[in-house]
């Protein structure tokens, strides 16, 4: 297998949400998962290849190819590192976490009866990223920084607003994955990501979130992870019974043989694959986290399921000679299910011994990314590119819009006001009629809209002397009589002007691609819902 280390800098903040019940409220990851690396790589090895799915001879990209996580990164005479999740064995006393906090901590780290401990000392540094300097015996916390956005969605009527809260890991932060692949794609896996492109990962892409760099895209013949951490022989005890230990460097995904879900590997598993015998499990320092996705492609959630969390380490005593060989192959493979979507990588007999914690400080940090960082506007933006920020400057443009028009309402303070020279001579259900049959006017396209209003006042001129004829013609909307603004909005024969506030020079702009400016007939209608609305209001529709 080969490998590709991808060095990801974040340009906004990336929302990866970590639950998947409410959407008002989203916790994030603080990582990037493989899962999503991958969903990225496959939609641009689509796009490259104009296709609108994956077909049959592209399958290999589903079950060869290995996407690890993307992990916060650490910098050492001008090189990145990829960080490791902080192993679930370090204790500390309550009293010294309140007071110093992690930096500077002592640690105690148990991988073996937790009797040892008193009520004083709790786990520490779970959930966070690590580089572990075995020279002085110090686990170096790597902080990942996030960032808490509030959101207002306003309803097209300025009524059922929402508030949403986003955390998202924050913007200009490295992060490194691994890809693992077979050497015969090599090609193909070189030609759909390169160093300078830009991506998109995770939520919201078209309200300001996701976009990163690809700092660096390097080729290596074995995972720098696996590689750089040491390795210690397996334990044995007075008795002489042998022991290994396993370390999670992702979330887990395993069944037991019935297929229930298991919290811990299971011993004919390990068995088979390591060649020894009589493998029992005997302690775990570990818990379940869920997991959870999206699939754009379906616009829908993924099947949560629980897994044993990165950082998780467990205990085994087994009989036999250990095989490092054995060993390392199936590191390189992982255990249990979606190993392709970042889970199940593992480390047999990592050295973890610690006895103190520390806040790595990223100083070379600013400089690494200075002489990888490439100037934005020589930096040519693909078709995904492209489209991606078209749907962002427009919807920022029609949020504009939609605001001056909704501003019409709010500045006819009383039914006599003469802004806007308006006068509604409609009752109130024929204001409801024409209100409710504009807000339908949207499912379709553009031209099935003005032939429905085509309809619409072909039916109102075919009571020639009806009364509804009369109040319409009785009624002005910018000194026009509201029939002939109806006529004139399905024809679409006059251009819309209007002294609106906000209305004029709003096109939204970003890296030389404009927002599409909104038609006349929609500009007519908005203009005409937001007064109808604000007559309906008054009069307590």
């Amino acid at each position: 297998m080969k490998y590709m280390e991808l060095t990801i800098q974040t340009q906004q903040p990336v929302k990866l949400g970590f639950g998947g019940g409410q959407t008002d409220v989203e916790k994030a990851l603080n990582y990037i998962p493989g899962s999503t690396i991958r969903g990225m790589f496959i939609q641009k090895y689509i796009k490259k290849n104009g296709l609108s799915e994956l077909r049959e001879d592209d399958y290999w990209l589903l079950k060869d190819v290995y996407f690890g996580d993307g992990m916060i990164a650490g910098y050492w005479e001008g090189k990145a590192y990829q960080s490791i999740p902080v192993p679930m064995i370090y204790f500390a006393k309550k009293d010294d976490l309140r007071k110093n906090g992690l930096n500077g901590l002592s640690v105690k780290t148990i991988m073996g009866d937790k009797s040892e401990l008193s009520e004083e000392e709790k786990n520490v540094g779970t959930g966070q990223f690590c580089f572990i300097k075995r020279t002085s015996k110090k686990c170096n916390i790597c902080p990942v920084n996030m960032v808490d956005n509030l959101h207002i969605n306003i309803g097209d009527d300025g009524e059922d607003s929402q508030l949403f809260r986003y955390e998202a890991i924050d913007r200009d932060q490295t992060f490194i994955c691994m890809i693992g692949y077979s050497e015969e794609h090599e090609d193909e896996i070189k030609d759909v990501i390169k160093e300078n492109d830009i991506i998109y990962i995770g939520g919201s892409k078209s309200s300001g979130y996701g976009r990163c760099l690809i700092l660096d895209c390097i080729k290596i013949e074995e995972d720098s992870v696996l590689k750089r951490e040491k390795r210690v022989e397996p334990s044995t005890d007075k008795l002489e019974k042998q022991y290994f230990t396993i370390y999670a460097l992702s979330n887990l995904l395993l069944k037991n043989e019935d297929g229930s879900v298991a919290s811990y590997i299971p011993e004919s598993l390990l068995e088979t694959a390591l060649g020894l015998e009589n493998i029992k499990f005997e302690k775990a320092f570990t818990h379940i986290t869920i997991t959870n996705g999206f699939n754009f492609k379906w616009n829908g959630r993924l099947v949560q399921q629980s897994a044993v969390a990165a950082g998780s380490v467990f205990v085994y005593s087994f009989e036999g000679n250990w095989d490092k060989e054995r060993a390392k192959e199936i590191e390189k493979r992982g255990i249990g299910e979606r190993k392709q979507e970042g889970f199940g990588k593992i480390i047999f007999n990592m050295d973890m011994q610690c006895s103190e914690m520390k806040v790595y400080e990223n100083k070379d940090e600013e400089k690494y990314v200075e002489e990888k960082y490439v100037n934005e506007d020589k930096i040519l933006l693909d078709n995904e590119d492209k489209e991606t920020i078209q749907r962002l400057v427009n919807n920022i443009y029609q949020k504009r819009v939609r605001d001056a028009f909704r501003n019409v309402g709010y500045s006819l303070k009383s039914l006599e006001s003469n802004v806007h020279n308006i006068s509604l001579s409609l009752s109130n259900s024929q204001i409801s009629e024409l209100y409710y049959f504009l807000m339908n006017l949207n499912d379709n396209t553009e031209d099935k809209n003005k032939l429905e209003l085509k309809n619409f006042v072909q039916n109102i001129e075919k009571r020639n002397n009806s009364i509804t004829k009369k109040v319409y013609s009785n009624s002005y909307i910018n000194g026009t009589n509201l029939f002939n603004y109806l006529k004139d909005m399905a024809e679409d024969k006059t251009k819309f002007t209007s002294s609106i506030s906000g209305l004029n020079n709003n096109r939204v702009e970003l890296c030389g691609i404009y927002s599409k400016e909104i038609t006349n007939f929609e500009k007519k209608k908005l203009y005409l819902k937001n007064i109808l609305y604000f007559y309906m209001r008054e009069r307590g529709e």
